[in-house]
């Protein structure tokens, strides 16, 4: 199993443990750690596969802007957002819990769904 963590971001009682990173890692859907300050702290391997290596980077830059995951999480609601990615165009549907002092944002591509409802819409 391979964790990616930034490093400057390890430190802190407040942080995700390494066990529950061990279970994120293992979800069969994209999942983002997200601080206060919008930077990627730790990403699982799905999610590297979609968006290339993102973790150290501010997450407006590599997925949404900080406050439209804020009203995500907080709202409870499900969200979607279209990125250019290394892979290409795509969309993700997307939901956001909010911790103490960071956001898990847990997502899957979309795209193809997304294609099918609007040729179903078209005809």
């Amino acid at each position: 199993m391979l964790i990616h963590r930034a490093p400057q971001l390890q430190s802190g009682a407040s942080q995700m443990s390494t066990s529950a990173e061990a279970v994120l890692s293992q979800l069969p859907t994209a999942c983002l750690r997200v601080g206060r300050d919008g930077v990627v702290e730790w990403s699982n391997e799905r999610a590297r596969a979609v968006l290339g290596e993102v973790n150290g980077q501010q997450v407006e830059s590599v997925f949404a802007p900080l406050p439209v995951l804020e009203l995500t999480a907080r709202s409870g609601s499900r969200n979607e957002v279209r990125r250019h990615t290394p892979t290409g165009e795509l969309e993700f549907g997307y939901q956001v819990s909010e911790l103490e002092d960071e956001f898990v944002v847990v997502f899957q591509n979309i795209t193809g769904f997304q294609k099918l409802r609007s040729e179903r819409d078209r005809l």
